[in-house]
Order: C-alpha cells, then structure tokens, then sequence
C-alpha cells in the first residue's frame, strides 16, 4: 500500500488535486468578497 503513494505519478496526481481545491477555495473567497462590497456598498 505505501508503495502506492510513493510513485511519481500518485505525488503528481496530488499535486493536481491540491493546486485544483486551492483554485476553487480562492475563487470563493473572492465572489464572498465581492459579494460582501456590494452589500456594503448599498
């Protein structure tokens, strides 16, 4: 099992998965962000 997780291939996946879920996290973070100035703004 641990063999699994120590293919280059696995750690580039993870990599992948990782870069995608900080993506999608920041991009939330900023339509919050944005949605938060304009209910102030009003």
């Amino acid at each position: 099992m641990l063999y699994l997780f120590e293919r280059p291939e696995w750690l580039y996946v993870r990599r992948i998965v990782v870069c995608e879920i900080t993506t999608i996290i920041f991009s939330c973070l900023i339509l919050c962000f944005r949605i938060l100035l304009a209910v102030l703004a009003i």
